[in-house]
């Protein structure tokens, strides 16, 4: 019959406390363990800071180690995660914690564990079929309208993207897609999503795939080093990034998608355009189209002007050349004496001279007349002179040009320029109107 300790008496069955316990424990290990014991399994999550603290494991269990300084200055190399070590040291507890650990004081390499050992073996295998050739990656799109980020939602990873979406490009749109980033059977899922989501991409307006999460020990992001993973990525049509863990953390999915960056906040800096940056581009372009305008109506202006000029001088020229003649056939007249003749031909000449100085004058009124309309014409039509009249210029928010309803979608931010300034709106009614008036219809609201 089994005996339930409550039911005894109280003297008896007196509680030990936590630190009684532990202590019984250590004795009960000291007692009944070697002093020193040789352990040998695969390095994982290693951590070296003054001390040493990492964990060996093998196919099903895993203990927890320490090496002191001390000790660990007398090994030539620190082993590296994956390998396989012997440990020597002693079992010991850890009272404040209640934790089993090896106190270990010498070590001795192995060899590769046996997921080291599977991992270069996939590298092999994937380097040969072409899974890492640079040429057979996309180039990630320069200004992404929609992001499908695959992560845990759980995460800090998330969180970290969301923020610096915000202060980069508001404007992108993220679609979140949670999945499980680590433990059993997470990278299956993995690659069940990235397929998911490249096979609907086009309808839901993805133009790029970003797989991340944050960092972790080797054994946290080994189902990244998945051939399942390795293969969903390596058939995405739409361009796929990764950032899993941190710097010092490389992966197989990392070697295979078209980009690869340290952590998720470096992924989304890269990928997103600084809104501010292109919002100086834009008016320094602007600027640039405004002078360029000034420049050549200026050049017209001098063109015509020129023109002008030369009318004018060449009037003066042949009206020196009447002179001339005149005070030639003056001289000729005066030296025949022809009382008569000279009369009849001096009031012809006259009236000759007379029409032929109003010609002058007619024509350089009508040339000057020209070239005033047409200085007046080419202002009218400048583009300032357009948009003082209660014109406007539409601009998309990548500064592209918009002439038609079609060119818009609703919730389009659109940026109106007017003669005195600019303005953003949001599109909220796109509707064709008759031939003659085909703008499309919204109403301002403020910038968040």
């Amino acid at each position: 019959m089994e005996q339930n300790l409550f039911d005894r008496d109280s003297t008896e069955a007196k509680p030990w406390t936590v630190s009684e316990t532990n202590s019984r424990i250590q004795s009960a290990m000291e007692k009944g363990l070697p002093a020193e014991v040789l352990v040998m399994g695969e390095v994982s999550e290693f951590s070296a800071k003054a001390h040493w603290y990492f964990k060996l494991k093998d196919q099903s269990a895993a203990l927890s180690c320490t090496m002191w300084q001390s000790d660990a200055r007398r090994v030539a190399t620190p082993p590296r995660v994956g390998e396989v070590i012997i440990a020597r040291g002693r079992l010991g507890l850890w009272p404040a914690q209640g934790k089993l650990q090896l106190i270990v004081n010498s070590i001795k390499i192995a060899g590769a564990g046996t997921l080291e050992q599977q991992h270069q073996a996939l590298c092999l295998e994937l380097k040969a079929a072409g899974y890492f050739e640079e040429a057979r990656k996309l180039r990630l799109p320069v200004y992404p309208w929609r992001i499908a980020i695959l992560t845990s939602l759980a995460g800090a990873a998330v969180n970290d993207c969301i923020d610096t979406a915000r202060k980069r490009m508001p404007a992108v749109e993220l679609l979140l897609v949670d999945i499980p980033v680590q433990g059993k059977g997470a990278a299956a899922e993995i690659a069940d999503a990235i397929r998911a989501v490249d096979r609907r991409a086009q309808e839901l307006g993805v133009d790029l795939i970003l797989v991340t999460r944050g960092g972790g020990s080797a054994d946290d992001l080994w189902q990244f080093n998945e051939r399942a993973v390795a293969d969903a990525v390596f058939a995405c049509n739409c361009p796929i990034a990764s950032a899993i863990g941190h710097e010092h953390n490389t992966t197989i999915i990392d070697l295979v998608a078209d980009a690869s960056f340290a952590t998720p906040t470096q992924a989304m800096a890269h990928i997103l355009p600084d809104a501010t940056a292109l919002q100086e581009e834009l008016l320094h372009r602007s600027q640039r189209l405004r002078q360029s305008v000034r420049r050549v109506v200026g050049t017209w202006l001098q063109q015509h002007s020129a023109e002008a000029r030369a009318l004018r001088s060449a009037g003066g020229i042949a009206l020196d050349r009447c002179r001339t003649t005149l005070l030639r056939t003056e001289s000729r007249l005066e030296r025949t004496r022809p009382t008569a003749q000279l009369a009849a031909r001096s009031a012809r000449l006259t009236a000759a001279i007379e029409r032929f100085q109003s010609a002058i004058r007619g024509l350089m009124r009508d040339r000057l007349r020209v070239v005033d309309s047409s200085a007046r014409s080419l202002e009218a039509l400048g583009p300032m002179q357009v948009l003082k009249r209660g014109y406007a210029m539409v601009r998309d928010s990548s500064g592209r040009l918009i002439r038609s309803c079609s060119q818009a979608q609703v919730g389009d931010k659109l940026i109106t320029t007017l003669a005195d300034g600019e303005f953003t709106s949001e599109l909220l009614l796109s509707k064709p109107l008759p031939v003659r008036d085909t703008e499309p219809h919204h109403r301002c609201i403020p910038e968040p």
